[in-house]
């Protein structure tokens, strides 16, 4: 904005406007299920999308865990009521955003004990 006095003085004020997409995916690389209150879950990050669906995939690709919602609990490292072992698992995490737009993402992670 500029603006110009009648006695020939100018004046200019700047404004910097960062637009951001407005959403936000984030899904971690590892997670540690060992009920000491850090990483206990593996689950991701989301800020302004809705339903979420979180689908967790061992080795050969047998689907372990899934679950769908705007809050994810998270998956707590048991398949069947057992702990799962050290290892690399996959997930896929798809989401919805403001304008109906599909979000993917295919992220490998570990399991550390």
């Amino acid at each position: 904005q500029i603006v110009t006095y009648p006695f020939g003085c100018v004046y200019t004020h700047v404004i910097t406007l960062v637009v951001k997409k407005g959403n936000f995916l984030v899904v971690p690389d590892a997670f540690t299920p060992n009920d000491d209150a850090l990483n206990d879950t593996f689950r991701p990050l989301a800020k302004g999308l809705k339903n979420v669906q979180l689908s967790i995939y061992d080795t050969w690709g047998s689907l372990l865990y899934f679950e769908e919602g705007t809050v994810l609990r998270g998956w707590d490292g048991k398949i069947k009521g057992m702990q799962a072992e050290n290892g690399n698992y996959y997930c896929k995490v798809t989401a919805q955003t403001f304008y109906n737009t599909i979000v993917n993402i295919n992220h490998p992670f570990v399991l550390i004990k």
